[in-house]
């Protein structure tokens, strides 16, 4: 029997998986879905679906036994699962698709296949695309990996999953695929400052709709993600926790929902934000606004202006995500233990803020307070 599973994206528009499940003595496990922007399409693609495996199911049925190229492989994995992952693990599995190993048959890949792709890919041999790290690689093997085990667990398909182990393991060996680098870069207070008072003096002439200088510091105090941040429901935030929807966890999902403890230093930046006329600026031009998010925004647009003023005012090698790293660091300043970090951060390992128990506090501290008076000040002397 079909079904139909309402989603919502990360900027807030509604997404209709049409779903086919069908157990049949005599033939395979069948299951397909399929991604629409409207319920009503959904609905007729399950109609349409439904017959035409009624009226041959021969041909619906088994031919999803038989082997596939691992680039359909991908459509069909990222039709029915995309929309529970975030954007860089399916961009990822896209480009595989379109490289020489996308058109191979999965069940006649091996070892070698797995080996010569990760070659390519770290000495940049495929054409119009750069060298990659062991990192980037890492990222690229795990997408494969979650492609091969659904098709054979769940779509029944001919995997050789002992092949692809095996060549990791042979990569692994040979240090060409790792783990990333943990980052250890935070916001120094002058960058801070220059950040806030940039984009203040932007709000302030209305060059923008986006309040980052509230942005940046509600990320500071909350330890979201910009993601998270923009599917902040305002009804969630009850008694001083937060729930955090389709927050991101270790294996890259996006349907677990978290509970979040939200400190007195953010309720000032939240308030703000529930500002009717910064609502309204925020709204103006929005096509996807919802009332009940705090921030409906697009996660991406704030990450990219985040990316442009640091460039524009010359602060080298600062990411938008290196503000969750300073917000566990203040957490870590202010003596919290790794439980207590864990109920602000969402984080559900110890081993993720370990790193931070034994930070050395830094002298000085810039907070929100004092660096909106500084902003204040700057744009009343005219000074930006």
């Amino acid at each position: 029997m079909g079904s139909i599973v309402k989603r919502k994206n990360a900027d807030g528009t509604a997404r209709y998986r049409g779903l086919i499940r069908i157990e049949r003595d005599g033939y395979p496990s069948f299951s397909q879905s399929k991604t629409f922007s409207k319920k009503a399409l959904a609905e007729a693609w399950v109609k349409k679906r439904e017959a035409e495996i009624e009226a041959n199911p021969e041909i619906m049925l088994k031919r999803e036994a038989k082997s596939m190229r691992l680039r359909d492989v991908i459509i069909k994995y990222l039709d029915e699962l995309g929309d529970q992952f975030g954007r860089t693990h399916n961009m990822s599995l896209i480009l595989i698709s379109k490289l020489p190993i996308g058109a191979k048959q999965i069940n006649t890949l091996r070892r070698e296949d797995y080996t010569a792709f990760a070659d390519a890919r770290l000495n940049g041999k495929y054409d119009g695309l750069r060298a990659i790290t062991p990192a980037t690689l890492n990222g690229d093997i795990m997408g494969i990996r979650s492609v091969l085990k659904q098709a054979k667990l769940a779509w029944g398909l001919d995997v050789n999953l002992n092949e692809f182990e095996d060549a990791v393991l042979g990569l692994r060996h040979s240090r060409k695929v790792s783990s990333s680098i943990k980052r250890t870069r935070t916001p120094t207070s002058d960058e801070l400052q220059e950040l806030t008072t940039y984009f203040y003096a932007k709000w302030m002439i209305g060059k923008t709709t986006y309040p980052m200088h509230l942005i940046i510091w509600l990320a500071i105090y909350t330890a979201r993600r910009q993601e998270e941040l923009t599917r902040l429901r305002i009804d969630d935030f009850v008694d001083g926790w937060w729930l955090v929807r389709n927050a991101k966890n270790p294996r890259g999902s996006m349907g677990n929902h978290i509970n979040t403890k939200v400190r007195d230093n953010a309720l000032p930046i939240i308030d703000a934000l529930k500002v009717d006329k910064v609502r309204a600026t925020m709204r103006r031009g929005n096509k996807h606004w919802d009332n009940e998010l705090l921030l409906p925004l697009s996660p991406r647009n704030i990450s990219a202006m985040f990316t442009r003023a640091c460039k524009l005012k010359g602060i080298d090698d600062l990411r938008y995500h290196d503000l969750r790293h300073e917000a566990a660091t203040r957490l870590a300043e202010q003596r919290l233990t790794v439980p207590e970090m864990q109920q602000v951060t969402g984080h559900d390992s110890w081993s993720s803020l370990q790193r931070y128990v034994n930070v050395t506090p830094r002298k000085t501290v810039l907070e929100f307070d004092r660096a909106m008076q500084v902003a204040m000040l700057a744009w009343q002397d005219g000074r930006y």
